[in-house]
């Protein structure tokens, strides 16, 4: 057998692994009477992502997906019931997925290792390597009590779950709330939160985003002083001579600026890390605002 057809039997069997996997944790709806399935479920590896996620897949498979299931319910013969289950590479994928996807206004439950929102018409939940999604388009006592039914049961499947990363774990053991941290791993989920350049100009392996009130906070982890220093020279070649921005300025250890939104940027090198801290607002750069929130 020649190697490219070992490496295509190979793919077939890691894919077939991973849909058996995630088949086991979909809901049995047969303690529901009112609930019939009416699509699905279909599974989705790698980049056929694409298919199921229209123009939304890139961020995904930055951040590391395997495989998802898709699935839609009819309730009563009249409430529909979407759900979407992925299973990404490990816990900080999953969870860099579920902080991305909410709004600000959803309110996250957080119960080692599970998080979950809850909202009038969808609810998505996250543990180990695993995220969800239900969404419906009608609410009432009996669709509320289903939707809290088939997450949960799919919950309590997820039987082995990985912590969240150091990265976010020490956040919010020094008493920041979840619900204002967004976990980032490339540029496309860091352009989310702040778009610096089209380039990779952090290098980033992990970085966090801590948004509180006006201002944002990003921390980039590297793993030793080297990485960081070259990084942070990195970050002043891209960005001293970039046209999206005016009054900057940089030193040995800092980098200022004000963005087209005049925000207020200021970039600082710390040991093993970079923090960008971006404020809303025009103001002086020279004022030189903490890094501390």
């Amino acid at each position: 057998m020649k190697f490219l057809d070992i490496l295509i039997v190979f793919v077939i069997l890691q894919n077939a692994t991973a849909n058996e996997e995630i088949k086991r944790l979909l809901p049995d709806i047969s303690d529901h009477e009112a609930l019939s399935i009416i699509q699905g479920p279909a599974f989705y590896a790698g980049s056929d992502l694409f298919t199921m996620i229209d123009g939304g897949a890139e961020v995904y498979l930055e951040y590391g997906f395997e495989v998802a299931a898709n699935a839609a319910y009819l309730l009563d013969n009249d409430i529909r019931i979407e759900f979407q289950l992925y299973q990404m590479k490990d816990a900080g994928a999953a969870f860099g997925i579920f902080s991305s996807s909410r709004s600000k206004s959803d309110s996250i439950i957080y119960k080692e290792p599970e998080l979950k929102l809850i909202n009038d018409y969808y609810t998505m939940f996250q543990k180990g390597k695993y995220f969800g999604v239900l969404s419906w388009n009608g609410s009432n006592a009996k669709t509320n009590t289903i939707i809290n039914d088939i997450r949960e049961s799919v919950l309590r499947k997820i039987q082995t779950a990985e912590p969240l990363p150091d990265l976010v774990k020490k956040y919010i053991d020094a008493g920041r709330s979840v619900n204002n941290l967004k976990y980032i791993r490339g540029t496309i989920a860091l352009s989310g939160s702040y778009f610096f350049s089209q380039q990779d100009i952090f290098n980033i392996d992990e970085a966090l985003c801590i948004e509180d009130d006006n201002k944002k906070l990003i921390v980039f982890e590297y793993k030793d002083t080297t990485i960081t220093g070259n990084t942070f020279s990195q970050v002043k070649s891209g960005l001293s001579g970039s046209s999206r921005i005016h009054d900057y300025k940089e030193n040995e250890d800092v980098i200022s600026y004000i963005d087209r939104k005049n925000r207020i940027v200021r970039i600082e090198k710390l040991k093993t890390s970079l923090t960008a801290l971006i404020i809303e607002g025009e103001s002086d750069t020279e004022d030189k605002p903490s890094t501390n929130f």
